[in-house]
């Protein structure tokens, strides 16, 4: 134990060295792995708690450097960026995050690129993350969020939402009393005419739940399988349409009355007047409505009346209708509910126009907002297709990786172990006899046999004289007949005249009334043709009886061969061509 432990200091002397630009990086080459991680592991740790953070960074940036040059293990370097984050203060947290960030080229090359390392890289961002407020750090979330896009494939699985999960734990609370909501458009319309006070629209307490109603369904699609949220909804929905169709939006650069400025609303105008600025409070209240970010709208009933005026308070609410009326309307197994009904499908349909009618008319740049929308929408659809079939990867193969490998019928590359399986054993033979087509163009090449050598066995199997069983032919044999077929084709055609006829009888008479099978057919053709070959002059035939019956085609004109005696015979005329 003392040398295991006196060894251990020797190596973490070395590394400080190393640290210290003393010696070399590739003094630590040849020592334990092990060792070194943990020599690295120990000073990173009393020099964070010694808050010395610039010769923290030191360290981390030495670690890498050896890891770079292969003296140190890849382990090391992950496992002393987990002991930082895990040791630094939140104060200081943005320190550590900048090395982190600033070598993101880094992370994505070996060895950091191998599955263990982005692993653990995966498991330190979510641990930092999980450290950090919401509300305060925003910023630095956002960061990290980026920093892991920019560190992970596109397809990889940590970042894609496969069972396409929704944030139910995103509750909009609002405010369900019977305190009314205060409406300055009715108040200022009760000392108005009559035919302005038919104008002003009613946004009372039961308008106002029904619009907060929406976001039940708006941030969990899978409440429309229910029968009273459903209607919820297309309550709710309908109203929130009638009243946007109606209320007025709020216009700061006219000079009418429509938009009264209350006096907290001016005295927050006023606040943000600068000294060197000439803008008057109206012109930053203008400036302020132009930031179009909201993380989460308030839902005070005192607010409600200014929403509503708001054109991005109702295009938030408009285009979050739009979406979920394409993620119903989506064929996708992964859907909440799985199955939408006709009266569902009906109401989309009637209900959708209206909505981007709505939308179009809202504001002078309508139209432009709502194809933006659409152009979103629908690439949309392109990126729950690709998640549909498995989140294919978008990463190519480099060219110096690309080999041309022989394919098989299916396309796929060939394998020497597996054999591709056609069907029929015969065929799944043939086709495997060599690995690919090239290889099987340089095997040597087996000649057909002749038209006589071919049916030699069978012609033999049904002569009478040699007492062969009719079991033991070889017309029996599926193979046998379809090779027969092709050589009767090839080099006598005209036996095949015959062929679906008629049946014959023991007497060999045709039978019109019944077709002739295959077995039928080769008994009386080989027959046939055992008698031409045995009828032919030896003397004056050519050894291969398949070229004594060929046409000549050189001269391109039809040259019929020699008859024989049997074939002038009157009985049977049927001529010979090929």
């Amino acid at each position: 134990v003392k040398m295991a432990q006196e060894e251990q200091r020797q190596i973490q002397g070395a590394v400080a060295q190393v640290i210290d630009g003393q010696t070399e990086p590739t003094t630590l080459d040849g020592l334990s792995d092990i060792r070194v991680e943990v020599a690295f592991r120990t000073i990173i740790k009393d020099t964070i708690q010694r808050n010395e953070h610039e010769k923290a960074l030191l360290v981390l940036n030495r670690c890498l450097e050896c890891v770079r040059l292969g003296v140190a293990p890849y382990v090391a370097m992950m496992s002393i960026l987990e002991d930082a984050f895990e040791l630094v203060p939140m104060t200081d947290i943005n320190i550590y995050f900048e090395f982190l960030d600033s070598n993101v080229e880094t992370w994505t090359q070996e060895p950091f690129s191998a599955r263990a390392a982005t692993t653990r890289m995966l498991r330190l961002a979510n641990s930092l993350k999980r450290r950090l407020s919401r509300s305060l750090d925003t910023t630095l979330c956002g960061r990290i969020l980026m920093f892991l896009a920019s560190v992970f494939d596109l397809a990889d699985k940590s970042g894609v939402n496969l069972k396409s999960s929704v944030n139910v734990g995103n509750v909009t609370e609002f405010d369900e009393t019977d305190e009314p909501v205060p409406n300055p458009v009715i108040e200022a319309a009760a000392n108005a005419t009559l035919d302005q006070a038919k104008e002003a629209v009613p946004i009372d307490k039961d308008f106002y739940r029904k619009f907060w109603q929406l976001q039940r369904c708006l941030h969990n699609p899978a409440l429309c399988g229910n029968g009273t949220e459903w209607m919820r909804l297309t309550q709710s929905t309908r109203a929130v349409l009638d009243v946007f169709g109606a209320y007025k939006l709020a216009d700061y650069n006219s000079s009418s009355k429509a938009h009264q400025l209350s006096s907290d609303e001016l005295q927050a105008a006023r606040s943000m007047e600068t000294d060197g600025d000439d803008l008057t409070a109206e012109d930053a209240v203008k400036q302020a409505t132009d930031f179009d970010y909201f993380a989460k709208y308030l839902t005070s009933p005192k607010l409600f009346h200014l929403q509503l005026s708001d054109i991005n308070f109702r295009r938030q609410v408009l285009v979050q209708l739009l979406i979920l009326m394409r993620y119903l309307g989506t064929d996708s197994p992964l859907r909440r509910p799985a199955k939408v009904s006709v009266t569902q499908s009906t109401w989309i349909k009637e209900t959708r126009p209206k909505v981007e009618g709505v939308l179009k008319a809202m504001g002078h740049q309508g139209k432009k907002f709502y194809q933006a929308v659409q152009f979103v929408i629908q690439r949309e659809q392109f990126w729950v297709k690709w998640k549909d079939d498995g989140c294919a990867s978008f990463n190519k193969p480099s060219a110096a990786k690309r080999v041309n490998k022989p394919v098989d019928i299916t396309g796929q590359p060939h394998s020497k172990s597996a054999k591709l399986d056609l069907g029929h054993p015969e065929l799944t033979r043939l086709w495997n006899v060599s690995k690919d087509n090239l290889e099987g163009c340089k095997m040597s090449t087996k000649t057909a046999p002749g038209l006589q050598a071919f049916f030699e066995d069978a012609i033999d199997e049904l002569d009478p004289e040699q007492q062969v069983e009719k079991q033991y032919w070889s017309i029996n044999e599926p193979n046998f007949c379809w090779r027969s077929l092709r050589m009767l084709a090839k080099h006598r055609l005209d036996l095949c005249a015959d062929f679906g006829v008629g049946s014959r009888d023991q007497d060999g008479k045709a039978n019109p009334k019944q077709a002739p099978t295959t077995f039928e057919f080769l008994e009386h053709t080989i027959k046939k043709l055992g008698d031409d070959l045995k009828s032919a002059d030896p003397d004056v035939a050519p050894t291969d009886a398949s070229q004594a019956v060929a046409t000549p085609v050189e001269t391109g004109k039809e040259t019929a061969p020699a008859k024989t005696e049997k074939e002038a015979a009157p009985e049977d005329s049927t001529p010979t061509v090929t």
